[in-house]
């Protein structure tokens, strides 16, 4: 067995990741925080080494906040400005990005009350999101857009889930 290859990260980096996550999470105390740490993840040019580690912190906090719409929103935001960053390559982690995307697109619940507006808003960008990595990757990857399709297509048409799931 050989053994695993570690990622290391400079302290700066490090440091950068940790202040956007803080900045990211701060939805309800300081929203000029979060405005300005998705604006930073969507043009700066040095984050590639980072992308590994934001998917992952999305990944995990999709689960984690499946009752706070306003957190799925930023983390569905988030996502949408690694994907806009014109200086990232994101095709080796599109696997890693389609999970939490539609987890907050078909998921049965994704706020305590669903009337919230909030609640539409994480449906309504995930399903942007989904567009947006199928018109761009879908050429390039011919299974992608057939398993997206087949995913929301059993959400679909299954009469017991819930409205929130069918307007996913």
């Amino acid at each position: 067995m050989k053994p695993l290859v570690k990622h290391v990260l400079s302290k700066e980096l490090q440091l950068f990741f940790d202040t956007v996550v803080n900045d990211l999470m701060a939805v309800e105390g300081k929203p000029e925080l979060t405005a300005a740490a998705l604006k930073t993840l969507e043009q700066d040019a040095g984050l590639q080494q980072l992308v590994p580690y934001f998917l992952q912190f999305a990944a995990e906090g999709v689960p984690k906040h499946l009752r706070s719409p306003r957190l799925l929103l930023v983390l569905m935001q988030m996502l949408g400005c690694l994907l806009r960053n014109q200086y990232l390559f994101l095709e080796p982690y599109l696997h890693q990005m389609m999970p939490p995307i539609l987890t907050c697109l078909v998921g049965k619940r994704l706020a305590e009350d669903p009337t919230d507006t909030v609640h539409w808003m994480v449906r309504d960008e995930a399903a942007a999101l989904v567009a947006a990595i199928c018109t761009t990757y879908g050429s390039v990857y011919g299974s992608l857009v057939p398993r997206v399709a087949k995913t929301l297509a059993k959400a679909w048409l299954d009469a017991s889930k819930p409205l929130t799931t069918h307007y996913g």
